[in-house]
């Protein structure tokens, strides 16, 4: 199924629109608390490029945009909310990289706020409007080492966006220790985005494959079914809101 295969009324465009605009919004609001705190670096980290990206996509209507979005931040997003939750409810950080909310005032907080509501509206965007997951994947992987190279090029190791400089996270495990003896070595970014894209990436572009299926199982008409008013070509498209379905007979 093609994007151009995807039917949807114009209430649902406006509301991707509307969306859209929101996220944007928020994004800016992220933007002004990060200059205001004193950590404008702090925008380049993947959580805010992929809501970036996600209301890029949604006011563009271009649903690669909005899955790549979903590949970039499934993984990330859902470690950082489980770091979250077993701070909530154990006190401690099992992952590390949640930290920063020990200390976090009103502000930190409504600037990370979409780091709970950004995933499952991604997820349900790509439920219902599948895209080519092989071109989001290849727009998310060519987003983080753009966004890894730019950290390199003008952030500080202190900051260290993106693990652009070192894998500093409280997870303890052989690998983040050679990688860190290493991350001055020239084949370290490119280490570090072939690692992303095989752990976080893949996995992630493999589920929009599986929804993408259902999704095209789902959509194809039924034997002994067919669509009032609709004509050969169109049968292989998905219904718009509000179309019915007659048994023939």
């Amino acid at each position: 199924m093609t994007d151009s295969q995807n039917c949807f009324s114009p209430e649902n465009d406006r509301s991707g629109r509307l969306l859209g605009m929101a996220l944007l919004v928020h994004f800016c609001v992220v933007v002004f608390i990060k200059f205001k705190i004193g950590h404008p670096s702090d925008i380049l980290w993947m959580s805010h490029v992929g809501l970036l990206t996600a209301a890029i996509g949604f006011l563009s209507a271009k649903p690669v945009l909005v899955t790549a979005a979903f590949i970039e931040l499934l993984v990330l997003h859902s470690l950082w909310l489980y770091d979250c939750i077993a701070w909530m409810i154990g006190g401690h950080f099992p992952m590390g990289i949640a930290t920063y909310l020990t200390s976090a005032d009103a502000l930190v907080w409504i600037a990370t706020a979409h780091h709970f509501f950004l995933l499952p509206i991604l997820l349900v965007a790509v439920m219902r409007r599948p895209t080519n997951p092989v071109e989001a994947l290849l727009v998310a992987v060519g987003t983080y080492l753009l966004v890894t190279c730019a950290c390199r090029a003008i952030t500080t190791p202190g900051d260290n966006i993106n693990y652009a400089f070192g894998v500093r996270i409280s997870w303890e495990h052989w690998f983040w220790d050679w990688a860190n003896r290493n991350s001055n070595g020239p084949f370290y970014l490119l280490g570090l985005n072939a690692f992303v894209t095989l752990v976080m990436f893949v996995p992630a572009c493999g589920l929009v494959c599986l929804l993408r299926r259902y999704q095209r199982a789902e959509n194809k008409p039924k034997a002994g079914l067919g669509h009032i008013g609709s004509s050969e070509d169109e049968s292989g498209r998905c219904d718009s809101i509000g179309s019915s379905t007659t048994l023939i007979t």
